[in-house]
């Protein structure tokens, strides 16, 4: 009698163990499972918000400045009496913005030459012009670069000049571009461009053809 009532403490001992072991390990799992519930919860409300952050379309558009020395050769209409060209320097400024691409831009430039002087005539040469350029990368951190637009032309010629041409000109003209761009860090390069300048009105100046280089930043 005395070892059945020893044998019944030892085995209500067990199961009483066994009970409070598997509670407590009930417990635990529902507890884990809550935290697993609220961190799942937590994600999904993280990912919804990350479309509103990248599908802003200013959240990559950069600004672009470039500045550095320009070279033109002018074409002047043919008249008795003045020279057929002229070849200018100057400095060139260019501002750009990215159009909702890091591939394509609408720039801004403003260039201003030197006084120069050709069989007696001295001439005087700015122009403001506004393009749109698409990038093409090509390797690394080169990149080839077209545009097209149009520019406001504005020449002023001096001296002894024929019968019927106008001191002053301003020309309307259709420009293409094309160059490369090397890239020395994400936010500097080196800009080496060429373009084609036709008139598109009868004035003094019948066109040009141009060169640049520059010095570009980004911000």
């Amino acid at each position: 009698m005395r070892h059945a009532k020893s044998l019944a403490l030892i085995v209500g001992s067990i199961v009483g163990l066994a009970v409070f072991h598997a509670s407590y390990a009930f417990a635990e799992a529902k507890y884990d499972g809550y935290e697993a519930i609220v961190h799942n919860l937590m994600g999904e409300s993280t990912t919804a918000k990350m479309p509103s952050q990248t599908n802003n379309p200013f959240a990559n558009v950069h600004f672009h400045i470039a500045v550095g020395a320009a070279a033109s050769h002018l074409d002047l209409t043919s008249t008795h009496g003045l020279p057929s060209g002229a070849n200018l320097h100057g400095v060139e400024v260019d501002l750009g913005i990215d159009l909702f691409s890091p591939y394509w831009q609408a720039v801004g430039t403003v260039t201003s030459f030197v006084t120069d002087y050709e069989r007696q005539t001295q001439l005087q040469m700015k122009e403001f012009g506004m393009l749109v350029q698409h990038k093409l990368p090509i390797e690394g951190s080169i990149s080839f670069v077209l545009g097209a637009g149009l520019t406001a032309r504005y020449l002023t010629l001096a001296g002894q000049l024929p019968e019927g041409v106008n001191s002053s000109n301003t020309t309307p003209a259709s420009q293409f571009d094309g160059g490369l761009d090397f890239g020395i860090t994400p936010g500097l390069g080196v800009i080496l461009n060429a373009s084609y300048e036709a008139a598109l009105v009868r004035t003094a100046d019948a066109g040009s053809i141009n060169g640049s280089v520059m010095l570009a930043g980004t911000f």
